[in-house]
Parts: structure tokens; sequence; C-alpha cells
């Protein structure tokens, strides 16, 4: 196995695990710190990503990790799809869901000042949301995703919040419980939320699309 892969299974094996109010995981130092940097050096320039959508959300920019150049990218979208992560994140949650045929989205993501977004529960093709933060350090730990709690939309409150801290990777199955939101609209303009977004999707709905 990979020894970055077994690095971020271990993380996931040995993550900050909560079942209120739905499943969810935050692991730490997932890679090696030598690794990680290379990640960090890696990061394509503004002028390779696209707008995630050109009518509404022009600050939130994503580059699908398959289209970026270099051996880097290369084994971090290897570890991102394989089977060793995907059975280890169905078994970190295997209260809520069982193992089915889905395959991970990769995208890299980079949020500028003005991005921010309410609470949602992603959409139903969704089986697992996961995301890695990518920040040089620690300093702007606030804009982290929240996860919230209660019955309805009108009366939601956050319940944690996952640090955006170096190395760092959060995840939780979909479900219509699953309501999470990330405030960080006006943070600093110069500030780029850069992050690695993997996303698994039902295999059955790629299937009818």
């Amino acid at each position: 196995m990979d020894s970055e892969l077994k690095s971020l299974i271990s993380a996931i094996e040995n993550a900050d695990y909560g079942a209120h109010p739905f499943e969810h995981m935050y692991a730490t130092n997932i890679f090696s710190e030598k690794f990680y940097e290379s990640m960090l050096q890696a990061i394509p320039a503004d002028s390779e990503y696209v707008p995630f959508d050109p009518k509404l959300w022009t600050d939130r920019l994503r580059a699908p990790l398959e289209d970026l150049p270099g051996p880097i990218w290369e084994r971090v979208s290897a570890i991102f799809k394989s089977k060793e992560l995907k059975e280890a994140l169905f078994d970190k949650f295997k209260n809520t869901i069982k193992p089915l045929p889905c395959s991970p989205a990769l995208y890299l993501f980079r949020d500028k000042s003005r991005y921010g977004i309410g609470a949602h529960t992603d959409i139903a093709p969704k089986v697992i949301t996961s995301q890695m933060y990518l920040p040089h350090d620690n300093s702007h730990e606030q804009l982290g995703t929240s996860i919230l709690e209660g019955v309805t939309r009108k009366n939601l409150k956050v319940y944690k919040q996952f640090k955006f801290h170096r190395n760092s990777y959060y995840a939780f199955p979909v479900g219509a419980a699953s309501w999470h939101a990330y405030y960080g609209k006006d943070h600093e303009e110069d500030f780029n939320r850069d992050t690695l977004m993997c996303i698994y999707y039902d295999d059955k709905f790629r299937e009818i699309a």
C-alpha cells in the first residue's frame, strides 16, 4: 500500500468521531509533512481554475484534479480514488450507511473573500462528502466548515466547526439531517481558502444521467 494512503487511513481510524447530530469525523496530520508541502507547492494559480457557478458563485473556483499536471496530483488522485480509502470511510460510518457502488469526484477548490454558503444537506446522489484543508498555516482556523443541529432549517445552530488547519480532513455520510454550512464570507480579500474536495456519488445516479 502507498505509504501516504496508509497514513490517511490510519488518521481516519484514529480521527475525532461523533455520531450526533449525524455521523462525522475530523482527522489531522493525514499525510507526512513532506508530502503535504509538495501538495502546497503544486497548487495552481487562479488562471487554472474556473468559477464553480459563473452566475451564482464567481468567488468559488474549482479545478478537476484529473486536469492538473504533475506526478504529485497523479498520486493524490490515486490515493483518493483507492478502494482502501472508500472501505475505510464506509467502515467509519457503518452505523449510517452500508457499502454501495459509488465513485469519487475530485476537485481543488479556491474560495475567495466573498464566498460563503448557508445551511444545506447536499444533494441526494452524494453518498459521502469529504474535504481536505490546504492552508500554509493555522492562522485562519475560523474558516472551517460547520456542522449544524436542529429539527428544521429555522432552528439550526452550530454544533461543531472543523478548524481550517494544515493537513486536516473531515468527512460525513450525506443524509436528510446532514446540515452544514461555511460562514467564511468577508474574510481577508487576499486570502485563498484552498481545499481538496472528494465527494462520493452513487453510481446508479450516474448511470441514469
